[in-house]
């Protein structure tokens, strides 16, 4: 079989002048010998390289992968011809153990095998110029810095330099000041801005001689469309939505729910950028503005577990303190510019309800102290009672019919307005001083005090009763004015507290958010 392929294929194989050139070259060669023609010589190597591809940055491992060629012509003393005696072969192909080669290797490799390189075959020029274009998949170490991640720039640094041929043996010298990225891929995550190359001589701890080193920075930029689509504006907003939580009514239950369950979905994308940045102790952007975010959140739960406490509270389990009553009630609706149905909130009512509690304050006649209706009718009811069953007493030496018709007339000039204050004295009811005739009878007139006695003890037991469950009533009536107006103004008060909430954190939402955005060096980056 393969005596028929190189029969049928005769152009497949050498010719016999690039045969006999390739014989003539390697007779006596020693790859291992510097391919000077003194020993004083140095060997002549240009260096650069073909960014084929950013593969990836590991940011957690801190990796670069990339696929890259690199291109290194060398001078080869002993691969010298005259191509016309060759048939003209100007140029051939040689397997890379058959000549020398730097030991050219990647610094700062992150590799396995440290050499990542593919032999590929070297091509030799019939003026003694060897060039080599070996590709690779090259793994290097590379500093990340995660300061403004997602927005950040990152800097990788590819060193190539020969490993034991120092500056005297080899002269490394730049084919080009930047990589050639003439047929560069794009990249998914990275952006290529730059490829510099810089030439470096370095003296290390460990040999007296100057290395050569040729380092190529290359600068790439996180494109931030994935970013925003899937860290930002979700997290932009579940952060909203804490805002629309203080409209939750405290009454619909779902209030504070609502609050924790943006915390926990806060807390599952600060573990998402955990993930994917390195173990530091530099927190990124993106992890600050998520921990703000999440303060706030915590903030926003134990600022709504207040709000229900307010809202709950009532006039029978708490006395609204003066200082939330003046805060709460008066100052913030004034400045959030709220409203309340019969109340006006002004500068001017503000100071002028100031002014009278202190009076109030100030004032020390108790409030059950102060007449009202009722107890002026309650007692007209009651000294007209007495005054039935205890006539006026009587001055020396009138007579009985006299007493009884002062009793009259006494009471025909009493008012009930002023009754309690007008009632002349009492004295006890006896059979032996009265007439049973003419006890509690009008001028003119005899009552029986046995048809009296009777009818007025039932009336006075119904006006009594009917006294009691008046007082009851009004009472409660009072009590329960007084609870519902307590409670309402506590539920006001949370009302208060919730859109105080609601403008602090928008404000804090949006001031932190435009805060990352305009320090961050790249917003956009397609």
């Amino acid at each position: 079989m393969i005596f028929l392929l190189f029969v049928l294929f005769p152009a497949s194989m050498a010719g016999p002048d690039e045969k006999r050139l390739i014989e003539t070259l390697l007779h006596d060669y020693n790859p291992i010998e510097r391919p000077v023609a003194n020993e004083s010589d140095t060997v002549p190597l240009q260096f650069g390289i073909y960014l084929q591809q950013i593969v990836d940055l590991d940011e957690k491992n801190q990796i670069l992968t990339a696929n890259v060629w690199l291109d290194m012509v060398w001078h080869d003393a002993s691969m010298i011809w005259n191509a016309s005696f060759y048939n003209n072969v100007e140029d051939i192909r040689i397997t890379p153990d058959l000549l020398w080669r730097p030991d050219l290797l990647l610094y700062n490799s992150a590799n396995e095998d440290f050499d990542a390189t593919y032999p590929s075959h070297l091509i030799v020029q019939s003026n003694g110029e060897v060039s080599q274009i070996p590709p690779g998949l090259f793994k290097s170490t590379c500093e990340v810095d995660i300061t403004w991640f997602p927005f950040d720039e990152q800097t990788c640094i590819l060193k190539f330099g020969t490993w034991t041929n120092h500056e005297a043996l080899v002269n490394l010298t730049l084919k080009d000041e930047v990589a050639d990225t003439s047929a560069y891929q794009e990249n998914a995550e990275w952006q290529l801005l730059s490829a510099k190359a810089f030439r470096n001589k370095v003296k290390y701890a460990c040999c007296p001689e100057v290395y050569l080193d040729i380092t190529f920075k290359v600068r790439i930029q996180r494109r931030t469309i994935y970013y925003f689509n899937n860290l930002i504006i979700p997290c932009v907003m579940i952060a909203s939505m804490v805002i629309f939580g203080f409209q939750t009514p405290p009454d619909s239950g779902e209030k504070l729910t609502l609050c924790i369950t943006i915390l926990m979905s806060l807390t599952f994308f600060m573990n998402m950028v955990s993930a994917m940045q390195p173990p530091s102790s530099d927190t990124p952007l993106i992890g600050t503005y998520f921990s703000c975010i999440m303060l706030m959140v915590a903030c926003s739960v134990v600022c709504t577990v207040l709000i229900l406490n307010y809202h709950e509270r009532t006039g029978e389990t708490h006395i609204m303190p003066w200082w939330v009553e003046t805060i709460f009630l008066q100052w913030l609706p004034w400045i959030l510019m709220m409203e309340r149905p019969g109340s006006t909130f002004t500068y001017t009512n503000i100071m002028m309800d100031a002014k009278m509690k202190k009076l109030e304050r100030g004032d020390k006649m108790p409030r059950n102290l102060v007449p009202d209706l009722l107890d002026t009718a309650e007692d007209f009811l009651a000294g007209n009672l007495a005054n039935s069953h205890f006539p006026m007493a009587n001055t020396p030496g009138q007579t009985e019919a006299k007493s009884t018709t002062g009793i009259w007339s006494q009471l025909s000039t009493i008012s009930p307005a002023d009754s309690h204050l007008s009632l002349p004295p009492l004295v006890p009811m006896g059979k032996k001083n009265i007439s049973k005739d003419t006890l509690l009878s009008p001028p003119g007139q005899s009552v029986k005090i046995e048809a009296v006695r009777p009818a007025s003890s039932l009336i006075e037991k119904d006006l009594q009763n009917i006294l009691k469950e008046i007082l009851v009533i009004s009472n409660k009536i009072r009590r329960d004015e007084d609870v519902d107006k307590v409670a309402s103004e506590w539920k006001f008060a949370a009302m208060v507290m919730d859109r105080l909430c609601l403008v602090v954190f928008f404000l804090f939402t949006t001031i932190l958010s435009a805060a990352v955005f305009i320090s961050a060096p790249n917003v956009i980056v397609y």
